[in-house]
């Protein structure tokens, strides 16, 4: 099995998986508040790095919604600099811990804090191979917060 059929095995996950899930430059399509307590992200999440012969790579990408869950104490700070046009990346997320009550989403030029229960990761699709890191809005249906797991 490869990495990006493990990571498509299932297309529900949850922060009881956070330690199996990477988000370094995975890009972020939009961000919202879906209900009053709910912050959800639109995102490509990066199933795999695919290296090719002529020292490129391909990427394995899925639309997904990651949702956080009972979300309060939201806080975000972009560098526009950085960001602006561009589609904002994830460098990493971080877990509360026992000194830190927040979750952070490090973005490539900025951070989002926020305290959360948890999260749920849906994907919306099979991944498909892409020369970039990202799906183009028109192939990827626009921008969505849709829930509904692809199976």
């Amino acid at each position: 099995m490869t990495a990006s059929e493990n990571k498509t095995n299932q297309a529900v996950w949850t922060t009881d998986d956070f330690d199996a899930l990477s988000w370094h430059d995975c890009p972020i399509h939009g961000i919202a508040f879906t209900s009053e307590t709910e912050l959800s992200l639109d995102i490509d999440y990066i199933c795999e790095w695919i290296s090719k012969p002529d020292k490129t790579f391909e990427f394995s990408l899925a639309p997904a919604t990651l949702v956080f869950h009972e979300v309060y104490g939201f806080e975000a700070n972009f560098d526009s600099k950085k960001i602006i046009p561009i589609t904002p990346q994830i460098d990493s997320i971080k877990k509360p811990t026992e000194t830190n009550s927040h979750w952070q989403i490090l973005l490539h030029g900025g951070i989002l804090k926020l305290e959360a229960e948890g999260f749920t990761q849906i994907f919306r699709s099979n991944p498909s191979l892409q020369d970039d890191q990202l799906i183009p809005l028109k192939t990827r249906g626009g921008i969505s917060f849709n829930k509904t797991p692809y199976k």
